[in-house]
């Protein structure tokens, strides 16, 4: 004779047993960092472009772990520290054009970002790494974007890995 589960109590072990919600206390980002090559442009770049680089790839990651299931609070089980490498704009930020009255905003170039993350569990230990970067490979892409059109489109693929890797690593664990 099979015994027939409630529907309530089979749809509670399926639930424990997601990966997203196994992970009940999920990941905690940590403030963004930003790395030694961005650090060296940030009077170039200006600061206020630096600021809204990193809001952005904060958000984009953040709105990624929030669609996964992923995001936690401050007692998280997964503690993730992003390093904003470098980035290139794909036109002159407002702070070039103003230090160069010569540059116009109608110059164009490879946009891009550089981006790390350690993944690492509530023990400290490292448990995951994410390396990713990437550059617009031909500069006809960057004809009708914005200053940071491509920076932004690395931030929202990294995020996406990012998630990956979270995942993977708690797989793992």
């Amino acid at each position: 004779m099979t015994t027939r589960l409630p529907s309530i109590f089979g749809a509670a072990v399926l639930l424990a047993a997601s990966p997203s919600i196994a992970a009940a206390q999920g990941a905690a980002l940590q403030p963004i960092t930003i790395g030694d090559d961005l650090a060296d442009k940030r009077e170039d770049y200006g600061r206020r472009d630096i600021e809204e680089l990193t809001a952005t790839l904060r958000n984009d990651i953040e709105r990624a772990f929030s669609r996964a299931g992923l995001l936690g609070g401050d007692g998280a089980d997964i503690r993730i520290d992003v390093v904003l490498n470098d980035a290139w704009p794909n036109r002159p930020t407002r702070e070039q054009m103003r230090a160069q009255p010569g540059l116009s905003y109608l110059s164009i170039s490879h946009g891009g970002a550089d981006l790390s993350a350690v993944i690492q569990d509530s023990e400290g230990r490292e448990i995951g790494r994410i390396d990713y970067d990437w550059r617009t490979p031909f500069i006809e892409d960057s004809a009708h974007r914005s200053t940071w059109s491509d920076a932004e489109r690395t931030f929202e693929r990294f995020a996406n890995r990012l998630v990956e890797a979270v995942r993977e690593a708690e797989a793992r664990a």
